[in-house]
């Protein structure tokens, strides 16, 4: 009985290591085909690869956007822009515990998006919570102004937290390739990010 038990107690641990220590994936492949030429971010020194199909655009004139990738047919846009917060706001995102902190970060960004948008902000997904080459990252899924589906990706990276955001140009863009695949794109460049 007594060897019963251990036996009990040994593969309930067992469980619950693996349990604790499966990674988290995302619900989004990060296997898009990228280039060798890396886009390099115009504040920090991010930098990720850019995907097959795709450019990097420097014509950014006040600098809200830090790396700007765009699809060859203007169809679709990600774009990396720092989440700017107030030194107390920074230090209370901050002093959360690991996930917590993306946690908050991402409602930060949810809250200025719904802001924004006002009553055309639909939410699509739960939060996700996931990790690409053991980096944390934290994605919310909308519905944008022209009811087209829209994903931010948000993470730190430094002293900074960043919101990744996936859109499509237009209606006519999102019908010539899948939401599907433009976030495997967004989670591919993710998985290179320097």
């Amino acid at each position: 009985m007594k060897r019963y038990l251990t036996n009990i107690v040994l593969v309930l641990l067992m469980v619950s290591a693996w349990a604790c220590s499966s990674s988290r994936e995302s619900i989004y492949k990060s296997d898009f085909p990228l280039m060798n030429e890396y886009a390099n971010s115009t504040n920090e020194e991010l930098s990720v690869k850019i995907p097959e199909g795709w450019l990097a655009v420097d014509e950014n004139k006040n600098h809200s956007i830090d790396l700007w990738l765009v699809k060859e047919d203007f169809s679709a846009t990600i774009s990396f822009t720092p989440i700017h917060v107030d030194d107390s706001t920074y230090d209370e995102i901050k002093s959360s515990e690991s996930e917590n902190d993306l946690s908050l970060a991402l409602d930060y960004s949810k809250t200025f998006r719904k802001a924004v948008l006002g009553d055309k902000f639909k939410p699509v997904l739960k939060d996700e919570y996931f990790e690409l080459d053991n980096r944390p990252f934290a994605a919310y899924q909308f519905t944008d102004s022209n009811s087209l589906p829209a994903r931010v990706v948000v993470f730190r990276y430094g002293r900074f937290y960043y919101e990744v955001s996936a859109n499509f140009s237009d209606k006519k863009a999102a019908g010539s390739f899948s939401s599907e695949e433009l976030f495997r794109v967004q989670n591919s460049i993710l998985s290179t990010l320097k």
